[in-house]
This record gives C-alpha cells, sequence and structure tokens, in this order.
C-alpha cells in the first residue's frame, strides 16, 4: 500500500470545455504486449480479481510522475543527475518521493530548495541513469518501454499522482503537458480502459486532459493512493 498526499484538486474540466474525442476501448494487443483474455463484464471482472494485490514497479511509478519530460526530449539540458523539478507547493511530493526511493530502490535523493522562488529539484547520478534509459536520446519515451503489465500500471499510478484528480465515483482525470497525446491514448487503452475522453488547453501550461474509467485492475492501483 502506498501513503502518499493526494494530487491537487486543481484541474478538473469547466462546463465550457468541450470533449474532443470519445473512444470505447476492447483491444487485446497494444504498445507490443500481448494481453491476457480478460472475463467479459465489469461485474464478473470484479469477482475475478477481487483477491488482486497491485504490484508497484517502482521505477515505473516514478517516471510516470515525472514533470519535465521535454528537458529530456531536448528542450533544454539537465544537470548532471538531476531527475525532476517541482512547484513550491509540492514539497509533500518531494519528501514522499525521497523517502519511497530510499525504501524500494536503496538509492538517496538530494533535494535542493530555490530559497527566492521556492522550487525544489531532485537529483541522484544513480536513479537519473534509470529514468534516462527509457528514452531515446533527445527523443521521446521508447515504444519498447513497458514489457508486463506491471510497468504500464505503474507507469499511470505516478501519472495520477503527480497530475491526477478523482472527478466522480467513476472517472478520473489524468492531466498531461508533455507526452504525445496518440501516446498517452495508447498506453491507456492497453490499460484496458473502457472509455477514454480527452481535452486540449489552451492555457498555460498548455496540454491535454485525459477523462477515463479506469478497468478493474488499474482502478485498484489508483485506490492505493486513497488509502490511508
Amino acid at each position: 500500500m502506498l501513503s502518499v498526499p493526494l494530487p491537487a484538486q486543481n484541474s478538473r474540466l469547466s462546463k465550457e470545455d468541450s470533449i474532443f474525442a470519445f473512444k470505447k476501448i476492447n483491444v487485446k494487443e497494444f504498445e507490443g504486449i500481448k494481453v491476457s483474455d480478460k472475463p467479459f463484464g465489469r461485474a464478473k471482472q470484479q469477482e475475478y480479481y477481487k483477491d488482486y494485490v497491485p504490484v508497484v514497479i517502482p521505477e515505473y511509478f516514478i517516471l510516470g510522475s515525472l514533470g519535465n519530460h521535454l528537458r529530456r526530449m531536448g528542450g533544454s539540458s539537465l544537470k548532471k543527475g538531476e531527475i525532476d523539478f517541482f512547484q513550491p507547493e509540492e514539497e509533500a511530493r518531494v519528501e514522499f518521493l525521497k523517502k519511497y526511493v530510499r525504501e524500494n530502490l536503496d538509492i538517496d535523493l538530494i533535494v535542493t530548495k530555490d530559497e527566492k522562488k521556492g522550487y525544489f529539484t531532485t537529483y541522484s547520478i544513480g536513479l537519473s541513469e534509470i529514468i534516462n534509459s527509457f528514452f531515446k536520446k533527445g527523443s521521446s519515451l521508447k515504444y519498447d518501454l513497458f514489457h508486463n503489465e506491471e510497468e504500464i500500471y505503474s507507469y499511470l499510478l505516478g501519472v495520477y499522482y503527480r497530475y491526477g484528480t478523482k472527478t466522480s465515483d467513476e472517472t478520473y482525470e489524468l492531466r498531461q503537458t508533455y507526452l504525445n497525446t496518440d501516446r498517452m491514448f495508447s498506453i491507456l487503452r492497453k490499460s484496458q480502459c473502457p472509455s477514454i475522453c480527452y481535452k486540449y488547453h489552451d492555457a498555460v501550461p498548455g496540454g491535454v486532459s485525459f477523462i477515463i474509467k479506469p478497468g478493474i485492475l488499474l482502478e485498484k492501483y489508483f485506490t492505493l493512493l486513497e488509502e490511508d
């Protein structure tokens, strides 16, 4: 179980926002990974997976939580060992990730703070090498990034942790500011979401919000953030 500070509730869609696409997903293979057959129907899946215990892969959880993909994609250079950049109001997240990385990867994160502006930056030579290995040099995330379903769910859990909001009993919003829309859509498809909507944001920061109804297993992962 993860005991973490919940994401800030500041990215909900307004009534004036328009939805650009709506898809119902029923796929067996995507992102290069074969998906095992699942029992049909949500009620049957809930019964089938009632004893399922989510396995969080730390490296993929951290990858999903990253806020500076653009810098790894050539937007600007990273300092040696730099992992991520956090706003002043994200101090609780910084402290959680520092503890989480130490306990799960036996790596000590170095945290610096801009005393004038309050920003936080995290560093680790070892962890930065792991994270950077997920990216094509000067480009985007590798397309052979995921090798099993646990890695996909762990990645999306990281996205939800950093940029997510539970918008109703059944739906969640994931705000993206860096990842190619089609790529994120394909990752969500792979996670067996029965419905996915997305919209573009014109305001700064720009990006896309995905409003999803998660599949049974992804919802179990998301629930980890809601438990005490």
